[in-house]
């Protein structure tokens, strides 16, 4: 199918910032988002591959790297589609650093950059099935939820029993955020703030 027969879709034209454009399933969205007319804006630690728009690099795990990405990509002007996308796996860099990246960074850069999303704009993160647990754990997620992201990083070092894996514990979090998000976006903006879970197979 010619890509042209997408416009149905709503992309062409319009202004895409996502992080994690530089692998994976980032890396074939933010593919597939240029093909479809979008300009895509990746924020990422590694400079993409695939072509876009404009490249800011960031650390999801430095709050200051995430301050400063976002001080950069708010110059665009309004943002159609908002994709945080970027996530890790806990044996590539430690339980704590992935939920500063899965976590607590990609909240911050998600937070600070809804005031530049356009009303009736489109927020869309990664979670993943290994958030299906966000219920058994709901009092505690709430209370972390509850933390300014900056804070995170000093939860889990008095509380390194809580951390678990890593990777479980930060997409319950997201998963319980954007329960929350949602709502006030929908009702201030007309936004939607979705979540995806993969289901990795094979």
């Amino acid at each position: 199918m010619n890509r042209t027969d997408l416009d149905g879709l709503g992309y062409r034209g319009k202004t895409v910032v996502m992080t994690g454009g530089a692998s994976g399933i980032g890396e074939a969205a933010a593919r597939l988002l240029g093909e479809l007319g979008a300009s895509v804006h990746i924020a990422d630690i590694v400079e993409p591959k695939v072509e876009c728009a404009s490249f800011t690099r960031v650390d999801l795990a430095d709050p200051a790297s995430v301050s400063a990405a976002v001080a950069q990509l708010a110059k665009l002007g309004p943002i159609d589609f908002l994709l945080p996308v970027a996530g890790v796996p806990p044996h590539a860099v430690g339980a704590l650093t992935c939920m500063l990246i899965n976590y607590a960074g990609t909240r911050q850069f998600t937070e600070a950059l809804l005031p530049r999303l356009r009303d009736g704009g489109t927020v869309c993160l990664i979670t993943s099935t290994a958030a299906r647990s966000w219920q058994h754990h709901l009092a505690e997620n709430l209370e972390i939820v509850a933390l300014d992201p900056l804070e995170v990083r000093g939860f889990y070092e008095a509380h390194p029993d809580k951390l678990r894996d890593g990777y479980s514990p930060s997409t319950e979090l997201l998963t319980v955020w954007i329960h929350q998000a949602a709502i006030g976006l929908a009702e201030e903006r007309h936004s939607r703030l979705n979540g995806i879970a993969p289901c990795a197979t094979g």
